[in-house]
């Protein structure tokens, strides 16, 4: 079941649910109980099919070049190209001092990735900056890290505005979301390890946890919004006269 449908079927399960909620009365209690507990069903039934994978996949379509513009040249690109499939339309652009840039875009996200690349024998692979395992991430002064409910780790971004969707595994196979407050699976008696890890594969290295620290901070040493950040590790494409056909 796509991911998207199955937010949408939660989000109306609940708004039916606060609904019948406001409107309660005591003439029709028994009617609104009902419809009350069928909502929590629905719910709890959506909840149960959500894959609750780390990290999103983004499929690699095959692409073909178009025309940069004056200001696209200008600017450094000597190479664009185009995909569309499905609902999505992607773009990706390769500057001469080696840097590529890639969008996708379809009906409700944007997502981007940047690094290198190279050309080998008419293959192109791209590394993006961010990897799973390199985000700088530093332990930070407890007081300064803002916890909800019984969460123990708080994330510390030196942008306060962004929204992000974090996901933290602790000791390798506990996961929870600070900003939501919320543990995904049984919370954990001591914490030995933990490792931030963000939804399109970027992440922090494993952190060691000193014993007795029953709380911490971690500082994201990056403003640059990682929510919608796609991670490409070695991504190869065959270079077919002015197609990129992914290998």
């Amino acid at each position: 079941m796509h991911i998207r449908f199955i937010t949408r079927r939660i989000d109306r399960s609940l708004e039916i649910l606060l609904y019948t909620y406001k409107d309660m009365s005591l003439a029709n209690n028994k009617i609104s109980l009902s419809i009350l507990i069928c909502c929590i069903a629905i719910s709890a039934d959506v909840l149960a099919q959500l894959p609750f994978e780390l990290v999103k996949t983004v499929p690699v379509p095959e692409l073909k070049r178009v025309k940069c513009t004056a200001e696209e040249t200008k600017a450094g690109i000597i190479r664009k190209y185009y995909g569309e499939y499905m609902y999505t339309i992607e773009y990706m652009a390769l500057k001469k001092d080696g840097h590529f840039t890639r969008t996708i875009s379809d009906c409700t996200d944007q997502l981007n990735s940047h690094g290198t690349w190279q050309i080998n024998n008419h293959v192109l692979t791209l590394n993006s900056t961010f990897q799973h395992g390199n985000l700088p991430v530093i332990l930070a002064d407890t007081t300064s890290g803002h916890y909800i409910n019984d969460i123990p780790i708080a994330i510390v971004r030196n942008n306060s505005d962004l929204e992000e969707k974090i996901q933290v595994v602790l000791n390798d196979s506990i996961l929870c979301e600070p900003n939501l407050g919320a543990f995904w699976s049984t919370p954990p008696k001591i914490l030995k390890r933990v490792q931030v890890v963000y939804p399109y594969g970027v992440a922090t290295p494993i952190i060691p946890i000193a014993p007795g620290n029953r709380k911490v901070a971690l500082k994201i040493l990056t403003g640059e919004p990682l929510n919608n950040f796609v991670v490409m590790k070695n991504v190869h494409y065959r270079i077919k006269g002015r197609k990129l056909i992914p290998l």
